[in-house]
């Protein structure tokens, strides 16, 4: 079933990209001074000139050489939805208690297979997280945008056909993927997934009723980008493409 919540996520990275934002506030005119300012919220140089890393050595894997002004663009479009799917649905009452947050850490834990808090800590720092706060910043905004979009769920309609059809279309995809190295696993029967399926499928629908109303209020948002060209800091790039391997 991983392969069903790895569609769901790659859904929500696509339209919004909210998966591990910490926005840092700091004041202008300073060495970490402000890089984008959106209806009070500010993001430092130091949180964008490390998205603008991520973005390159991701851009690099696929084989892409975007310019430093494309990255730029693209960084600053990604953290401005980001920020606004936040507001968004701290707009419509949704909060995140501690309790929740500590729940999913503890689940998290439970499939990283981790004894202690301490192991767990150690095996996230290993893959680029910080600080047990910053994981818990992350957590707290994912289960915000989860109940959000669960929010949603009773405006899109879908038919025991259409998840008939969504397993049907996902079966044929691993069969044509069927020998493909890291790619041979058996497809589980309908009953077993249909609930993924169903949560997939209502993710799916309700991301463009979202993404509308975050562009509403992207229209009436106060915002400055502070930013300028040279302030991005990519002259590794080059050498990052050559480092990583191209994913087909």
């Amino acid at each position: 079933m991983d392969i069903f919540k790895q569609l769901w996520f790659w859904i929500i990275v696509v339209a919004v990209v909210v998966a591990g934002i910490i926005i840092s506030v700091g004041p202008s005119q300073v060495e970490d001074g402000v890089a984008i300012r959106i209806n009070g919220h500010e993001i430092s140089m130091t949180e964008f000139n490390q998205r603008v890393e991520q973005v390159a050595t991701e851009f690099g894997q696929y084989g892409m050489q975007p310019t430093e002004e494309e990255v730029k663009e693209h960084v600053i479009d990604t953290l401005l939805q980001e920020i606004l799917l936040i507001q968004y649905a701290e707009s419509k009452g949704l909060e995140v208690s501690q309790s929740e947050i500590d729940a999913q850490f503890g689940r998290l834990m439970e499939m990283y297979g981790a004894q202690s808090e301490e192991e767990f800590l150690a095996q996230l720092q290993s893959q680029g997280f910080g600080t047990k706060k910053e994981v818990e910043e992350i957590l707290g905004t994912e289960i915000l945008v989860m109940k959000l979009f669960d929010s949603y769920a009773d405006e899109v309609d879908i038919t025991e056909e259409d998840l008939i059809q969504a397993y049907d279309d996902y079966k044929e995809q691993m069969e044509q993927l069927s020998g493909v190295e890291g790619m041979d696993q058996e497809v589980p029967p309908f009953e077993e997934v249909r609930d993924v399926l169903l949560e997939n499928m209502v993710y799916e629908r309700v991301t463009p009723l979202i993404l509308d109303e975050i562009e509403k209020m992207k229209s009436e948002a106060d915002i400055e980008v502070l930013v300028d060209k040279q302030d991005v800091e990519i002259e590794e790039m080059e050498d990052t493409q050559q480092e990583q391997p191209i994913m087909d």
